[in-house]
């Protein structure tokens, strides 16, 4: 399945009846508002992950695109695009261990009790 960011945005705001506006390069992926408002609500990164739910962890975001969705500061959420549903949490929420190699520094982020799933 070739699952796309758009697809997974579009999963997540339907899920929670909300809006979503694509933001630039150098920002978060998507901002989120209120179906009946443009004030944002929460900034999201997807993360496409091409596995299943269950053999996805532990789950890993760049520094570079955390930093990016951390700026933002107002409800920053992450999810993880799988091929069969999303996986999301709020970045105050998750605990994670940083690793980093010679092009980045990754978050790892393994199995824990406030990731949510959202199904296919």
């Amino acid at each position: 399945m070739s699952l796309t960011k758009e697809d997974a945005i579009k999963k997540f705001s339907s899920f929670f009846d909300v809006n979503y506006v694509k933001l630039g390069f150098t920002e978060c992926d998507y901002k989120i508002t209120k179906i009946d408002s443009n004030v944002p609500i929460s900034y999201v990164q997807i993360i496409i992950v091409e596995s299943k739910i269950r053999s996805s962890y532990p789950l890993k975001i760049s520094g570079i695109e955390f930093s990016k969705l951390i700026s933002k500061m107002l409800n920053p959420v992450i999810i993880w695009a799988c091929d069969d549903g999303i996986i999301y949490g709020k970045v105050k929420d998750l605990y994670g261990t940083f690793r980093g190699n010679e092009d980045d520094i990754y978050l790892f982020i393994d199995k824990q009790k406030k990731l949510k799933y959202i199904k296919y």
